[in-house]
């Protein structure tokens, strides 16, 4: 095989063209038609992840542990593209191989393996600590960490912070320092706290969710009956944006959104330089519009429901403290002119946010595979109404609108030369408002106090 381009000829959406494929091991051994010897390759990423993963299957009739020796040090490259989109998108990837998962034993003379799947960078950084300090933005810090602690090449989007800080690592992990910077960071474009670091087939990722919305939707996908027609009567387009199944998983938890202070909370700045504080609180009916949204309108109804109050006008649900040493905006510890750690503008947003990307109004769903799509792209979502229509519409409302991609699932099969992807979609916000009809205050039972 030795890295060339192997090309297959397009039927039907899902296909894929192989441009390498390629296993070797730490003695630089390479797997001669390798090609042929995989069964399955399934990537997966996470909007909240450090690095992607995956794992691998392969058909082996040549005793490969004996043949060609895996220690762990070994991997693999991949390069796949989908035909017939505009400029063949394309999955190119280094990937080690780290972990024997399974094996099995098909018949005489033939083993099934599967072997476990990370990134480089992700292997680097159980390998390093961070022991510099620095003082610049985060952002700016973020990518010195990515491109010289790392060593990673990979595509990156990094959107710009505020503010420049003093950074000293206690020997951290990579990854874990940048957690820790994601996490107190603020876009100097939108002023949004709310910031994401993560891996795709399209790079790394440090961006706000702002940032991801303003970026056009990659695809539109719909049910169609198309799927019942023979191949070669289907048009290629529209079964790409065929929904092959999903399922509504809406996991709206008010309890758990009350108390971990995602409809209302409370911060308590103590400033220990002026030894005084500041209090700040988050509503999440009235801070709603404070950054951009993925859709108009909130998954919570506008509605009273107690005399005067909102599902967000509860602060002491979820109480914060956190300290800080500012004087008039700069950080009093340090001589120079360096900016505090701003807990006031990213604190409660942020947690607000993860939980709504978390618990938020979802969608899992099986498409046909193409290879321009990864975690953070905005796709829209058309689904028919299950049941009886309430009045002219036969869309579903509530999920017709644009999402974002928190959870992907890449599965190429090497023999019916198929590309799935199974993915979650989420709503931080919906298209179209509730009706809110009549007066909708919790209702009171009068009981009565027996004392013995």
């Amino acid at each position: 095989y030795g890295g060339a381009c192997y090309i297959m000829s397009i039927s039907q959406a899902g296909h894929y063209d192989i441009q390498e494929c390629i296993l070797k091991s730490s003695s630089g051994v390479e797997i001669p038609d390798f090609e042929k010897q995989w069964v399955s390759i399934q990537l997966h990423e996470n909007i909240f992840s450090n690095g992607m993963h995956g794992e691998l299957t392969v058909v082996d009739t040549n005793y490969l542990p004996m043949n060609m020796p895996l220690t762990g040090q070994d991997f693999i490259t991949l390069k796949f593209t989908t035909p017939d989109i505009e400029e063949q998108p394309i999955i190119d990837h280094v990937f080690y191989i780290t972990q024997l998962l399974a094996r099995e034993e098909l018949s005489n003379g033939a083993i099934t393996y599967t072997f476990k799947l990370i990134s480089p960078e992700t292997l680097r950084d159980n390998r390093v600590r961070v022991t510099s300090s620095y003082t610049d933005t985060p952002s700016e810090v973020i990518e010195n960490v990515l491109k010289n602690l790392l060593k990673s090449t990979k595509n990156m989007t990094i959107e710009g912070t505020t503010g420049i800080r003093k950074y000293v690592s206690p020997y951290s992990r990579p990854f874990d320092f940048i957690k820790s910077l994601t996490r107190e960071s603020v876009s100097s474009k939108t002023s949004s706290p709310h910031y994401l670091f993560y891996e795709s087939t399209k790079g790394y990722h440090f961006v706000t969710t702002d940032y991801l919305y303003s970026v056009d939707r990659v695809a539109k996908f719909e049910p169609s009956d198309s799927s019942l027609l023979p191949h070669g009567m289907r048009d290629i387009e529209k079964d790409l944006n065929n929904i092959l199944s999903y399922n509504i998983s809406d996991s709206t938890n008010t309890v758990a959104a009350a108390r971990g202070g995602m409809l209302g909370s409370r911060l308590i700045v103590y400033n220990i330089f002026n030894k005084n504080y500041e209090l700040t609180d988050h509503d999440y009916l009235r801070d709603f519009n404070n950054f951009n949204r993925i859709n108009e309108n909130p998954i919570y109804n506008d509605n009273e429901i107690e005399e005067g109050k909102k599902i967000g006008s509860f602060p002491n649900s979820n109480i914060n403290l956190h300290p800080t040493s500012k004087s008039d905006g700069i950080d009093a510890r340090y001589n120079e002119n360096l900016t505090d750690n701003q807990s006031e503008k990213w604190l409660l947003p942020l947690r607000s946010k993860i939980m709504e990307l978390s618990m938020g109004q979802s969608i899992t769903l099986t498409v046909h595979g193409r290879a321009d799509i990864a975690v953070g792209d905005k796709v829209h979502i058309t689904l028919p109404i299950t049941g009886k229509t309430h009045g002219d519409s036969e869309i579903d409302k509530v999920f017709e609108g644009d999402c974002l991609v928190t959870h992907l699932k890449h599965v190429f099969e090497n023999v019916t030369k198929e590309h799935l992807i199974h993915m979650t979609a989420t709503q931080d916000a919906i298209p179209h408002s509730y009706d809110i009809i009549a007066d909708s205050t919790e209702p009171k039972k009068q009981g009565t106090i027996t004392k013995v």
